[in-house]
């Protein structure tokens, strides 16, 4: 509104009959800097605010390496069975999830764990027509987001509010049922700190049915410690990575927070994980 108004008075001044014809372009020039200065700082003010918005912390941590104690974790949980009861809510969802593979009369499954508001998991979906997606996140507030994204109807996603710990385990359980084409942790929650290590996902009791899945696994995350633990304990399993921990920037954002780390202007990095081929 404001620049069709600075035009609307511009041109009344240029066409005015009172003022001499080298006075008149003399001062058109002056009064188109002073604007393009204006609109600069306009924008510079834009920016700065977006980048404020979106202004996330790089992670700060006193560990920096692999966690000495990883490895005989990750030997301990390859030989324990873990038991823990499955939740009423977990066994409906994994219904549902039944319910809507037979409907779409499909076998092939993406995983989208920690799915967040979901963006992701939509995202995979038009990017994968011929699978069907599901999103799990235990924030039933997350995933009842009226997001811009949700209001176009996608048939092939389906996001559950789930304890993953039990829905891991059921898609372990009842893998040979469908075929699980790949699994994403999208910058999950790195836990930097030493003494909390052990809520990482490669130290957690989960992880044997993490791996036992058989699919290959993409991971995100600003913190390349935490990929690089993910690697080293998925080692003992047989799973490799062609490319090792790499840094990349997303030619289209998926999450909420690759969008806050990307304009932080943070460094992200990627890791893909495959499990060793099948005899």
């Amino acid at each position: 509104m404001q620049g069709l108004l600075v035009i609307a008075i511009l041109l009344a001044f240029l066409f005015s009959p009172n003022i001499y014809q080298k006075n008149r372009v003399f001062c058109v020039i002056i009064w188109l800097r002073s604007y393009c200065k204006y609109l600069k700082k306009q924008a510079w003010t834009m920016k700065t605010e977006l980048l404020y918005q979106y202004k996330s912390k790089i992670i700060e941590s006193d560990q920096l390496e692999i966690h000495p104690r990883l490895e005989r974790l990750v030997q301990r949980h390859k030989k324990l069975d873990f038991k823990k009861p499955f939740e009423q809510n977990s066994l409906k969802c994994f219904e549902l999830f039944q319910k809507k593979l037979s409907s779409l009369a499909q076998s092939e499954v993406i995983l989208d764990m920690c799915c967040g508001v979901g963006e992701s998991s939509y995202y995979l979906a038009k990017e994968n027509p011929q699978k069907l997606v599901v999103g799990i996140d235990k924030s039933a507030s997350r995933l009842n987001r009226k997001n811009a994204f949700k209001k176009k109807e996608v048939d092939n996603v389906l996001l559950l509010r789930a304890d993953l710990y039990d829905l891991w385990r059921l898609f372990y359980k009842y893998k040979d049922d469908f075929k699980i084409r790949k699994q994403f942790l999208l910058y999950p929650n790195p836990y930097p700190k030493q003494k909390h290590f052990k809520l990482r996902w490669q130290a957690s009791a989960i992880f044997p049915f993490i791996m036992g899945i058989q699919a290959p696994i993409e991971l995100r995350s600003n913190w390349p410690l935490y990929l690089e633990e993910f690697l080293f304990a998925s080692q003992f399993y047989g799973y490799s990575s062609k490319l090792l921990v790499e840094s990349f920037e997303p030619e289209r954002i998926v999450t909420a927070f690759e969008r806050k780390y990307f304009l932080s202007q943070q460094k992200l990095y990627r890791l893909v994980v495959d499990p060793p081929l099948c005899p």
